[in-house]
Formats: C-alpha cells, sequence, structure tokens
C-alpha cells in the first residue's frame, strides 16, 4: 500500500511550490475562483517547436508569473535552456530574492514542449 505523505510546507519550500503551481497553471483557469491573472502563460508553449524564439517566450512568460507573486522580491536571473537528452524539454532555471528575508532561492524545472 502506498502512503501518501502530505506536509503544509512554510518559508522557502512553501514560496517554491507556489510558484511551480503558478507556472503550471494556464492563466484565467482560476477565474471562476476569483483569480483571473493567476498563473502562467507557459501552457500556450505546449505544441510548438524548441527554438530560441519558444525559449525567449517561455523566459518571458516566467518573468510575468514571477510578477504576480508578491513574495517575490527581485528576479536575479531566468535561464531557459534544451534539455541535453530531448528536444521537447525545456529546463527553466530561476534565482530570485525573497521580500523581507532577502534569501536567495533556485527553483528549476522541467517543461515539456510535447505535453508529456
Amino acid at each position: 500500500t502506498h502512503k501518501a505523505d502530505l506536509e503544509t510546507l512554510s518559508g522557502v519550500e512553501n514560496l517554491k511550490q507556489a510558484l511551480l503551481l503558478r507556472f503550471l497553471t494556464p492563466v484565467g483557469e482560476m477565474a471562476v475562483l476569483g483569480h483571473p491573472t493567476y498563473g502562467s502563460r507557459l501552457s500556450e508553449l505546449i505544441g510548438e517547436l524548441n527554438t530560441a524564439t519558444n525559449r525567449n517566450r517561455a523566459k518571458i512568460y516566467v518573468l510575468q508569473a514571477l510578477a504576480q507573486e508578491p513574495r517575490v522580491e527581485q528576479v536575479l536571473r531566468v535561464d531557459v535552456v534544451t534539455a541535453p537528452n530531448n528536444p521537447n524539454q525545456i529546463n527553466i532555471d530561476v534565482d530570485l530574492r525573497v521580500i523581507q528575508t532577502g534569501t536567495t532561492i533556485n527553483l528549476a524545472f522541467p517543461f515539456f514542449l510535447d505535453g508529456a
């Protein structure tokens, strides 16, 4: 039997989880719940080719989503590169500073252009 371990995340881990959920939620999907701008436009890239233009679009969409998160003080870096072993995967790597604490955190996650 598989036991699910659900635990409440706080601080930096909570912010990382919240950002990942924001990136993976299409903008407008939460409108019915009163959050019409929540999410990112990354889902618009599913089915697109892995080109420099589309990697730049991914970077813009990540920056737009980060601008919506009040706990982000400053975005230090966003890199979007092709995964070395999968041409349909881009790796998104973000460094940012957290408001109030001044803590710098890194968030790295894969995004699959083929929707995998």
